[in-house]
């Protein structure tokens, strides 16, 4: 009697542990092999960007690119409802990460629920917006890449040291740059301490970059400053062209706008970006905790001008010709 009294107890106990050891075994059972989800703005066949980032992941990890597998989910760039509906269609899949490597569907994947973590890169401040809280360390479940660009007063500082006469500068960008990105705010200091006077005028079309460019008043000015925004990299040949009408030295934020007539760029270098994204993703599939992982910047500069007068501007000053990275004549 004594033990079946002990013995029915310890039965019970028994299996109530047994279940629980098998619940928190199951919960914390990882997918023999990992698998990542990957957002994407064109058809898979044809992605660009899809195609680099698994190009870099086979190069830098070759074991976790064969025994992973790839899930790419299409979501048109700029379409927030189709951005949401490729999430949500990756996650049913319970990848191990999520890659967003657009601005927009990081910031998506930042509004959902779900546990899951993701790894971004994108051209908007991680912080502001709402991505993570922190570029350092965060409780945040994701990580990545920011190509933010900042550096609007180290281009300033490099028109200045070019044509040291200039006092008065035109900066010509769009809304998104000048208000949603901070960049008419970032300017204010580093032309007080340059003794620079800058107005800036904004266009959203080619429309409205003619008028602006073409207008009695564009002619005012000793230089002009055309910060990375949309309206650059549509309307790249026409404000090459209105610029070189004007004759007037003008700084760009890419290598490809001085290649293609304009006079001179101090550009962030952007190369590393799928490398960062394929070691960002390896670490999170390893079991590095996302949010342990600071944002990944750029930290190299060109500075690439033309030297041989065709950009229809004055020539640059030697010294800052010197200082070039990359010089055409």
């Amino acid at each position: 009697m004594q033990i079946g009294q002990l013995l029915r107890p310890l039965g019970t106990t028994s299996i109530v542990m047994g279940l629980a050891m098998l619940m928190s075994a199951d919960s914390c059972q990882t997918p023999a092999s990992p698998s990542i989800a990957y957002i994407g703005s064109w058809p898979e066949a044809s992605d660009p960007v899809y195609k680099r980032f698994t190009a870099a992941l086979s190069r830098r990890h070759p074991e976790l690119s064969v025994k992973a597998s790839i899930r790419h989910h299409q979501a048109d760039a700029g379409n927030i409802v189709a951005i949401d509906k490729a999430l949500k269609a990756a996650l049913e899949g319970r990848p191990t990460v999520v890659v967003t490597p657009t601005g927009q569907s990081a910031m998506r994947a930042a509004k959902l629920p779900s546990p899951t973590p993701f790894v971004f890169s994108g051209y908007t401040d991680p912080v502001a917006a709402g991505i993570r809280d922190s570029l350092q360390f965060s409780a945040s479940a994701n990580t990545g890449v920011s190509l933010l660009d900042v550096v609007d007063g180290k281009r300033l500082e490099i028109l200045k040291d070019a044509f040291p006469h200039i006092r008065r500068v035109a900066v010509l960008a769009d809304r998104s740059w000048a208000e949603k990105n901070g960049g008419s705010a970032r300017l204010t200091q580093p032309a007080h301490l340059l003794g620079l006077e800058v107005t800036v005028f904004l266009a959203e079309s080619k429309v409205e970059l003619d008028q602006q460019l073409a207008a009695p008043v564009a002619t005012g000015y000793d230089a002009w400053y055309i910060p990375p925004s949309y309206i650059a990299y549509v309307a790249e040949p026409e404000i090459i062209d209105h610029l070189r009408r004007l004759k007037v030295p003008a700084m760009h934020s890419t290598a490809r706008e001085v290649r293609a007539g304009a006079l001179m760029a101090y550009e962030q270098d952007t190369s590393f970006v799928m490398d960062a994204l394929a070691d960002l993703v390896a670490r999170v599939c390893d079991g590095e905790r996302p949010g342990g992982i600071p944002v990944e910047r750029p930290h190299r500069f060109t500075l690439i001008l033309r030297a041989n007068g065709d950009s229809g501007s004055p020539r640059p000053d030697a010294a800052v010709i010197r200082r070039a990275d990359i010089v055409i004549r």
